[in-house]
């Protein structure tokens, strides 16, 4: 007994010394079998002293007193960067494009952002990049940078080219620009991006501060907007379910725009709303659900209006805020209309398979 406790202290303190090392490297270190080490390691797991993270031979340990692994892995990363692009990037630079873009939720219900968070949906046994951190690390910052690169020097993803062609064989355009703030799903597998998550289970739990994290970044670029371009009428979208929080109503306060708001709500049947349009799949039916399920109150200054700003959570086919600008074209108002959505896709195919926000 006295001496299994004492293995199990020596490999407790060398993981203190170098956490995530995996069986096999602790067995050579401390010149034990591999069949001896996990049985130690399950030991210290059930003590609560030691957990896992990846799977199978992917598994690493790592001592409970420390936090995860971020500044070895951020040396890790900045290395294969540079052997890519032979540039030092910052790591500052680093962990602010996993901060503004990465969220991930456990099986618990925490949450993590920021490179702690990509860690740990690396070493979520979906996905076992345990060995390839570094390299998974780089092909996420070259999306993200691709993304980036899209954005315009409003701080928006200009999105009306796609928008008008998804929108255009079914329905009849209504509006003059359409932006979102960020992508709803990111390419190769990595999934939602923070905005979209937070979006999304504030959403489900009527959470605020979730919500207003998803809108945390894109309230200066809003209002911004709003200044530069002269929008003198905003429209908020209407929500599709009876929730006890709705996004909309936080949008609204937390941009606090000083100027006129026109009204826009769903038809509804004892309060309830006649057809979500999350619930439909098939792209013309959201179109025409979208067309017939709108109550606009037209400003009595409509004519004086010159710039319409219709804000949404998120963009899947664009028919519920372009239903909304169509409408203000049947009560005559020629003016510019702008879209812009918190996120959303710059591909159709991708937005209608994604999980609905």
């Amino acid at each position: 007994m006295k001496k299994a406790l004492k293995s199990q202290e020596h490999i407790y303190l060398l993981l203190e010394k170098t956490a995530g090392q995996k069986t096999t490297q602790i067995a050579q270190a401390l010149n034990i079998s591999r069949v001896s080490v996990y049985l130690h390691l399950k030991q210290l797991i059930l003590e609560n002293r030691v957990y896992s993270i990846g799977r199978a031979s992917a598994t690493r340990y790592f001592p409970v007193s420390r936090e995860l692994p971020t500044q070895e892995v951020l040396a890790l990363i900045q290395k294969a960067l540079f052997e890519k692009y032979e540039e030092n990037i910052p790591s500052e630079e680093i962990i602010e494009t996993f901060r503004r873009s990465m969220m991930y939720m456990d099986k618990d219900g925490i949450i993590s952002y920021g490179l702690d968070a990509f860690l740990l949906w690396c070493y979520d046994e979906k996905h076992n990049y345990t060995n390839i951190i570094p390299e998974k690390a780089v092909e996420y910052i070259d999306i993200i940078g691709s993304i980036e690169y899209l954005r315009g020097k409003n701080g928006l993803l200009d999105v009306t080219i796609p928008a008008r062609e998804n929108l255009g064989e079914d329905m009849n355009i209504g509006f003059n620009k359409f932006f979102i703030c960020t992508v709803s799903v990111l390419q190769n597998g990595f999934g939602s991006t923070r905005t979209a998550l937070s979006l999304r289970y504030g959403k489900q739990n009527s959470n605020i501060e979730l919500l207003r994290d998803a809108i945390s970044l894109w309230i200066q670029p809003i209002r911004t907007f709003v200044y530069k371009n002269k929008i003198d009428a905003v429209i908020f979208t209407p929500p599709t379910e009876g929730r006890k929080m709705q996004f909309r109503d936080v949008l609204e306060r937390e941009l606090n725009l000083s100027i006129s708001k026109i009204i826009v709500e769903k038809v509804s049947l004892s309060g309830r709303v006649l057809e979500s349009q999350k619930n439909i799949r098939d792209k013309k039916r959201r179109i025409y659900n979208a067309l017939g399920s709108m109550i606009v109150t037209l400003p009595v200054n409509l004519k004086t209006l010159e710039h319409i700003l219709i804000l949404d959570d998120s963009f899947t086919t664009g028919a519920t805020p372009n239903a909304i600008a169509l409408k203000m074209r049947e009560g005559w108002f020629i003016g510019k209309i702008t879209i812009i959505t918190i996120c959303g896709s710059m591909n159709y195919d991708l937005a209608i398979t994604e999980d609905e926000i």
